[in-house]
């Protein structure tokens, strides 16, 4: 949004009736839900805890045809579902990191990882210290995965979103160019 300066995110549609005119289904479908889940369009994660939800979910009808009607139950999973995609639009994150490079302000970037059964992810964070007693904290960038299929362990999982986060942050720090001592795991 130009005018407030923040980043916003729309739903094309209100309620579950647009959704399926659009998907061209009477009942949600494989195909549906995958044609939904993938109009979500995130490139810098902000929004992954909802958008790793639906790939959850997906995973649970794996093995239906594509045509193949879901279970009231898995209906009643997707609509809740579908309830926090409705209300995106009032997710709003400031575009500007508040931080010019200056010889008096200390930069740094911080990653978080976490995994659980289900899902991993991680997200990155810009702190940075004005040196006027102000400091500011913005997300930058965060990345979820669904685990895989045949899992070992939670304990491997939480080592595989920790690559995930060191990949995030070596990525993003090529424009942010910190030193080694700037960057906390």
């Amino acid at each position: 949004n130009a005018e407030t300066d923040k980043i916003t995110f729309t739903c094309k549609f209100k309620d579950e009736a647009g959704w399926l005119e659009h998907v061209k289904v009477k009942n949600w479908t494989k195909r549906g839900i995958l044609a939904t889940a993938a109009t979500t369009y995130d490139p810098l994660g902000f929004i992954c805890p909802i958008t790793v939800r639906a790939r959850v979910l997906f995973r649970q009808i794996l093995h239906l045809d594509w045509n193949d009607e879901t279970s009231e139950e898995f209906n009643t999973l997707w609509t809740n579902w579908m309830s926090y995609l409705y209300k995106i639009d009032q997710i709003q994150l400031n575009r500007w990191l508040h931080c010019f490079r200056t010889n008096s302000t200390k930069m740094s970037l911080h990653v978080y990882c976490d995994a659980s059964a289900e899902a991993m992810a991680s997200v990155l964070y810009l702190r940075c210290d004005s040196g006027r007693g102000k400091i500011y904290r913005t997300i930058v960038a965060a990345k979820s995965r669904v685990t895989p299929v045949n899992v070992e362990s939670v304990q491997r999982l939480e080592l595989a979103a920790c690559v995930m986060g060191a990949r995030l942050t070596r990525n993003f720090n090529e424009g942010f160019n910190l030193p080694k001592e700037d960057l906390f795991y």
